[in-house]
């Protein structure tokens, strides 16, 4: 090192040589990495492939990606810019939270390699930057990517933001039902409908009436309704309905199952004035009915769209001690139906309540029941006593695949 004098224009000119070398470390700390960063659009399944770099001097990568298709992009780590030991990969969908995303580096040597969906991109922004990242933050009262590499600090419970819909991919489904006239020795579904419960595998229009000519565009009953299931495809859809009293209404898009219909607007008396009856137009089978006076189906059915897995959180039984000293001995069966792996249908958990003891139960499940893709979800109930009244509340939260 050579030999700087101890003077006043010495010190300065250290000073300025230490402040320069301490800007091109910091720059050499965080850069961009030009080499796996692109602008270039992509056409529908077109692939960007970054060049191999040597990255043992950094810490960490940081990927940002914006564009209008979907896509997905693998982070890839090699030993000997050759063979590829590690891939981790992200997705990148339109009109959802796009964090961008950290890795620490793991392996000399580092590329990325995006593939571009069936859409064609009109912009794509992939920018990559290495050097030494902390961890990212998210705002306290945003909505949460299902993928936020940002660890979460707000003092707010889990499943309380689920319902709020601060977690993005998640929802909360609260699927709850009663049937007022069980027979001894039949099975029935919980649902106000009541009777056998088939699930469709022909999707098919609806045919909604009212057995009140209350229920009408202009009457003091129900007037609209909003329907929510899912469609041909498996996949979460909705609709609107305006209902004409006693006369059928038949929707215009096609349906698989129902998760939910509720009144969406009513006059004078603020709720339906009759049953309003739903059933497939293709078979006639019943697949929903919102009871006079309850403005909302009831009903222990579920239908998982595809590209999501659900977790049965808690079931909650109960049983209505009759008149005249009844007491019922009831059944309760949770029945799936997989449609497009084995077509089968499975009874996955068994309650039984005896009335004369007690006549409500509630199920925990801290793990959870798994609910598969394109899962039908459903609750029969056998009793020894006719007349027997049961209810029944599914707490169920689902989950969107990543690859989705």
């Amino acid at each position: 090192m050579p030999y700087i004098p101890l003077n006043r224009g010495a010190g300065r000119l250290f000073e300025d040589n230490l402040n320069r070398m301490l800007e091109e470390l910091f720059l050499m700390l965080n850069t961009v990495d030009s080499t796996n960063s692109s602008t270039v659009e992509l056409g529908a399944a077109g692939v960007f492939t970054g060049e191999w770099l040597d990255v043992s001097g950094y810490n960490s990568t940081m990927i940002a990606v914006a564009t209008d298709a979907d896509g997905s992009y693998a982070v890839q780590y090699s030993p000997d810019a050759v063979n590829v030991d590690s891939s981790l990969t992200r997705y990148y969908r339109v009109g959802e939270i796009n964090p961008p995303h950290r890795f620490t580096n793991t392996r000399q040597y580092m590329r990325i390699v995006f593939t571009n969906g069936d859409d064609a991109q009109t912009y794509f922004r992939l920018q990559a930057m290495i050097g030494d990242f902390t961890e990212l933050n998210a705002p306290v009262d945003g909505t949460l990517s299902n993928d936020f590499d940002a660890t979460v600090v707000r003092p707010t419970d889990f499943h309380d933001e689920v319902a709020l819909n601060l977690r993005q991919g998640l929802v909360a489904n609260l699927k709850f039902g009663f049937n007022d006239d069980i027979d001894s020795g039949a099975s029935e579904v919980v649902a106000s409908f009541g009777g056998t419960f088939t699930p469709l595998t022909t999707a098919s229009t609806l045919t909604i009436v009212s057995t009140s000519t209350a229920d009408t565009a202009a009457g003091t009953g129900a007037r609209t309704l909003f329907i929510s299931g899912i469609g041909s495809d498996r996949l979460s859809q909705s609709d609107f309905v305006t209902l004409n009293g006693t006369t059928n209404v038949v929707t215009t898009s096609t349906w698989l199952g129902i998760n939910r219909i509720v009144v969406l607007s009513s006059g004078t008396g603020q709720k339906n004035a009759g049953d309003i009856n739903v059933t497939a137009t293709t078979g006639g089978s019943n697949q929903a009915q919102i009871p006079a006076g309850k403005s909302v189906t009831q009903q222990a059915i579920y239908f998982n769209q595809a590209g999501h897995s659900a977790l049965i959180k808690s079931i909650n039984v109960s049983v209505l001690k009759l008149s005249g000293g009844s007491s019922p001995r009831v059944t309760f069966r949770l029945k799936v139906f997989n449609p497009n792996v084995t077509n089968s249908v499975y009874e996955i958990r068994r309650f039984r309540l005896d009335a004369s003891v007690d006549n409500k139960s509630l199920r925990d499940f801290p793990v959870g029941l798994r609910v598969d893709p394109t899962d039908v979800v459903w609750m029969e109930c056998e009793t020894d006593t006719n007349n027997t009244i049961v209810e029944t509340e599914m707490d169920i939260i689902e989950y969107k695949n990543a690859a989705t």
